[in-house]
């Protein structure tokens, strides 16, 4: 659709596309500003569904009203021939997911720690407004170039959870992050949904691998049985374990019971240890001049993944496209020109 136009946004670039969609960066004709749209993937029976369209249309609201740094703010929604789409902020960066999967070792817990800290502190103001994410995983974790961590795709998924799981959302990976109450006939999620899909998030980090992985069916049977693993190796506390440990608790009464009390846990008990993050002031606000949700936090992760992957990279037909950087090109001329050199010399030489 790249040079298409919906509602006032000129598609450009196909930026990626998931089981829930595909994104866009476009640019908004009347803001004037770079955005990233996403049109969702919904069949016959969800375009005929006026239930999950009013829910769409009602959280797409809710979530324009949202403001939090941590957030991809919702710009618009709409339709286009029969599919719903949102435009958002474009967030120039990367995702939790391609970290992760560059580093496909233990994470050190200062990192994890500050991770749940800056998701759990915009995951508190989403659910305060009545948000729940419903699909919390790496890829929806995105961390800008000036080092921001921010959440997008809020409330996006449907509320039934294993109802709609398809082959393709099967192959990213959102069973190895969903609660045990939503793989239930008739489960809903609510706030601590979220909180346990966080701690999945968290357990990847701490460990360096998902705590279920095989089949589907060894993935559901691992969420419901509550059979994960936390006796593996870990550079994380035995303070931070349990905390991962009680998200990922199989019944939702035994997790933290909302993103407020994990936070005050991380600033209260994990965080004297790792991070300087003083407790609030009177007005609410953080009083630390070093707070994690500072742009400042995450550029270790930047660093690490322009030094990887380069300048940008994009997804088309289902492949990563790597663009090369401005230094990488000069060095690629630099050997050509060197290899011409030494050939002309030899030719010369022989001659």
């Amino acid at each position: 659709m790249t040079g298409q136009t919906i509602g006032k946004v000129h598609l450009g670039k196909l930026l990626g596309e998931g089981a829930a969609g595909v994104v866009y960066h476009g640019y908004h004709t009347t803001l004037g500003i770079e955005v990233a749209v996403k049109i969702l993937k919904i069949n016959r029976a969800d375009r005929e569904d006026h239930v999950y369209q009013e829910r769409f249309r009602r959280e797409a609201q809710l979530a324009a009203r949202l403001e939090h740094p941590g957030l991809v703010r919702v710009l618009d929604f709409g339709d286009h021939n029969g599919q719903p789409y949102l435009v958002m902020n474009y967030v120039d960066g990367y995702s939790l997911a391609h970290y992760l999967k560059l580093r496909k070792t233990a994470i050190d817990e200062r990192t994890v720690v500050k991770v749940l800290y800056a998701a759990a502190s915009a995951l508190a103001v989403a659910h305060d407004a009545g948000i729940v994410h419903r699909d919390l995983k790496p890829a929806n974790l995105l961390i800008s170039k000036k080092g921001q961590l921010k959440i997008t795709d809020l409330g996006l998924a449907r509320e039934d959870g294993m109802a709609n799981l398809t082959m393709d959302q099967v192959t990213v990976g959102t069973p190895a992050y969903i609660s045990p109450e939503c793989l239930m006939p008739g489960g809903r999620a609510d706030q601590r949904s979220d909180i346990y899909s966080l701690g999945v998030v968290a357990y990847r980090m701490a460990f360096g691998k998902k705590p279920y992985s095989g089949s589907l069916q060894q993935m559901i049977h691992g969420h419901l049985g509550g059979r994960a693993r936390f006796d593996e190796a870990s550079e994380c506390s035995p303070e931070t374990v349990a905390m991962i440990k009680k998200m990922m608790a199989a019944e939702p009464q035994n997790r933290f019971q909302s993103c407020n009390e994990l936070v005050e846990h991380i600033r209260n008990v994990v965080n004297p240890r790792i991070i300087d993050v003083k407790p609030k002031t009177r007005n609410g606000t953080d009083g630390s001049s070093n707070s994690m949700s500072r742009p400042s936090d995450f550029r270790g992760i930047v660093g690490f993944l322009d030094g990887r992957l380069g300048e940008s990279s994009s997804m088309r037909e289902g492949g990563k496209v790597m663009h090369t950087t401005r230094n990488e090109r000069q060095m690629v001329w630099a050997l050509l020109a060197g290899v011409v050199l030494v050939a002309g010399t030899g030719y010369l030489f022989f001659n």
